[in-house]
């Protein structure tokens, strides 16, 4: 019952907190000031992340396809991940803030889905009325899908950018 959001959980946090942090950086290298647009887009996308988790506390502002929220993301950091394979020589060279804005896109949209993700699984929870002992279990294989996200994420992201060949300051 509580299977969908859990493994939309562990992708999340798979790609936001495990790829992408490790990426970011390679996706600013073809800019023409790197370090500012790395900074900058670090300081937005720590400042929308909490900011989209607070706009799904208001329940006039919910949005329940979780499958349509998780896909608008994935595609935003999608792009920024082949800006890092890509390195030097995209298109946005010469446009630092667009990367800015779609990092900071991204990161409102993946607050936004975090929290929505545990509201329908308190809501899943509710409306299937179970048992205290299930609902417990369905936020513990959430927490863990989190973990295993980021974990998983994490070694990913650290073969790619050391072992692979395919990234280099």
């Amino acid at each position: 019952l509580c299977k969908g959001p859990v493994l939309w959980e562990g992708w999340l946090k798979l790609v936001v907190d495990g790829v992408y942090p490790s990426l970011f950086p390679f996706a600013c290298k073809g800019f023409a000031d790197p370090y500012r647009v790395l900074f900058v887009g670090g300081i937005v996308v720590s400042l929308v992340k909490p900011l989209g988790a607070h706009v799904a506390t208001y329940p006039f502002l919910r949005c329940r396809r979780i499958g349509l929220l998780t896909a608008v993301w994935t595609l935003q950091f999608a792009v920024i991940i082949a800006l890092a394979f890509l390195s030097s020589g995209h298109a946005l060279s010469p446009h630092g803030w667009l990367l800015v804005a779609l990092a900071g896109s991204g990161g409102c949209w993946a607050g936004y889905t975090h929290a929505m993700l545990f509201v329908e699984l308190g809501l899943t929870c509710s409306e299937a009325r179970l048992p205290p002992a299930a609902r417990t279990a369905c936020y513990r294989w959430a927490g863990q899908s989190t973990q295993a996200g980021a974990l998983t994420g994490t070694i990913v992201a650290f073969v790619l950018v050391n072992f692979s060949g395919l990234f280099s300051y």
